[in-house]
């Protein structure tokens, strides 16, 4: 699966990246987020890896693209780490996991949910 993030100043490409769809968030390492240009957020959320620890990372904003499908998503932007696609990327961009191919398939158009406001419900 070659997955392409696009920051402001550049795009970067990986052949291979873990899918985690336990994982909230994508995770960038920040070598890759500043080369690309991420957009940095002010914002920051703290990460629970798999040896149970706690870390704060940044949250940033970048397009991603996964066979011929673009959305802008948040990634967890760390220190050190392997690239890591999460279930928003995922939602995002419509894709969910064949558990028997353990492949990537569509299952319905990109794009984030978005409901009508009903105001007349209290």
């Amino acid at each position: 699966m070659r997955v392409t993030f696009h920051g402001m100043r550049s795009s970067y490409v990986l052949d291979k990246l873990l899918v985690d769809t336990v994982a909230a968030y994508t995770i960038l390492p920040r070598s890759i987020a500043e080369k690309i240009g991420a957009h940095l957020t002010p914002y920051k959320v703290e990460l629970t890896p798999a040896d149970k620890s706690k870390r704060a990372s940044d949250i940033g904003m970048t397009e991603i693209e996964v066979e011929k499908r673009r959305a802008p998503i948040q990634v967890a932007i760390v220190d050190d780490g392997i690239p890591a696609l999460g279930a928003q990327a995922l939602e995002v961009l419509g894709f969910e996991v064949n558990p028997l191919t353990r492949k990537l398939e569509p299952y319905k158009e990109p794009g984030g949910l978005a409901l009508p406001y009903d105001h007349t419900l209290r």
